[in-house]
This record gives C-alpha cells, structure tokens and sequence, in this order.
C-alpha cells in the first residue's frame, strides 16, 4: 500500500503544474514576444518602429525629394529676385541723388575748351599780403599763366576759385602752418619742373581764368555713373535669369 502511493506522489510531482513558472501557459507567454506578440507593451514598440519605418520610407520617396527640391528652388528664386529688386531700386536712388546734385553742376561748367598753358610766374603769398580781412591764416600759391595767346590766373579746380579768388592753389592742411608752407613750396616745384601743361578755359572773352583740373568734368560725372549703372544692370540680369528659369520650370512641367 505504501508503495503504491509513493509512485502516485512520484508522478504527480513529474508533471508540470498548471500554474506557476514552469507551466506551460507561461511558457507560451515567453515565446509570444519573440514571436511578435508578446504582451502589451511589447505590440506598442513594434507599432511604433513600423510607424517610424513608413515615416522614413515616405520621407524618402522620389514623390518627397521632388517636392522639397522645388521648395527649395521656389525659396531660392523668391531671394533672387529680392536681391535683384533691391539692387534696381537702389540703382534708380543713386541716379536721382547723382542728377540733382552732380548733373547741375556739370551742365553749368564753362571751363570746356582744353588748351595748353605756359607758365609765367609763380609767388607764394602770406595772410599780409592777401586783401581782406576775413582770410584764413595759410600760405597761398599765385600762379601766371598763358593761355590762348593772353594772360591768365591758373586755379587748381572750381572749388579753389570759390573758396578764394586770390589763391592759385590752397593746401590742404590748414591747421598746421608750416606742413601748409612745405605743401605749397612742393607744388611750386613741380610748376617749375613742368612749365607747359594742359589746362581748361572758357570761351568767354573776358575771363582771365583757367583751371588746372576739373571736378565736374566728363570723366568724373562717368566714373560717378558706374557703379549705379553696374548696380542696374546686375539687378535686371538677376531678374531675367530668375524669370527665364521660371519659364523653362513651367514648360518641363507641362511636357
């Protein structure tokens, strides 16, 4: 009898329980994840990574890249013609500030006709022996030329003979005497060295005046329209270009 009970307890002790960690339920619980079942956590992360996996797949489709490419292109034209509005509008700025403040003053430029002046004489003259009283405190250089067959007072530019009709030449350092004096006693050389030059006059009969150089001359008036002109012109190059692309985009589209 006792035998026979030790074989029953032997064999219920041989099978797996029912519940607990050895049984099969909870085997097949272990093996669902590896599966792809598993628990519900497990559904969710693989959810996710597919949903990540499409994401990516649809990113990088031929559909996407075409779109972002022509985005990008749309951005790119967008800047483009910013730039070149931007540089048309500044263009026509300068021309108009150029037009009333330059254009003036070299229509109303007499000294045109440019001849050959000889020199005469040169003197350097200190404040005693200027006339007036208001003359500022620098050295000036008085310089007799001719010209066109007469006698006549050389002026450096336009603005020497406004500033003071009894100075040939004013130097350009004023506050300091005696840098002025070297200026004036270095252009006075030169005037020796080279006693022919170019000079410009008028055809008025009654001036006794040339000058040695113009401010508003034609070289000067073209080299104040090159850079509005080169603005103009790259602005409106930028512009065509950005709307031929356009078109050509367009066209390929429709084909």
């Amino acid at each position: 009898m006792f035998g026979h009970g030790g074989s029953s307890q032997t064999r219920t002790k041989g099978r797996f329980p029912r519940d607990g960690l050895g049984s099969p339920n909870f085997l097949l619980q272990l093996r669902q994840p590896l599966l792809g079942g598993g628990w519900g956590p497990g559904r969710k992360g693989s959810a996710e990574d597919s949903q990540g996996t499409q994401e990516t797949k649809r990113l990088l489709s031929p559909v996407a890249m075409g779109k972002k490419l022509v985005m990008a292109q749309r951005r790119g034209e967008t800047r483009a013609l910013c730039l070149g509005v931007a540089m048309v509008v500044g263009a026509v700025i300068t021309y108009y500030i150029l037009g009333t403040t330059v254009l003036p003053l070299y229509q109303k430029s007499v000294w045109t006709q440019e001849s050959t002046c000889h020199l005469i004489e040169t003197n350097i003259r200190d404040q005693e022996e200027l006339e007036g009283k208001r003359v500022p405190q620098y050295p000036c250089l008085w310089v007799n030329v001719s010209s066109v067959g007469r006698w006549a007072v050389l002026y450096h530019t336009e603005d020497t003979r406004d500033q003071n009709h009894q100075c040939s030449y004013i130097p350009s350092s004023l506050d300091n005497y005696q840098v002025a004096r070297a200026d004036v006693e270095k252009v006075r050389a030169r005037f020796h060295e080279n006693q022919d030059f170019f000079c410009f006059s008028t055809t008025r009969e009654n001036e006794t005046s040339v000058l040695y150089r113009r401010l508003y001359g034609p070289q000067s008036l073209l080299f104040s329209l090159f850079w509005p002109t080169f603005l103009l012109t790259g602005g409106l190059l930028i512009i065509v270009m950005v709307k031929i692309n356009q078109s050509l985009s367009i066209l390929a589209a429709q084909r």
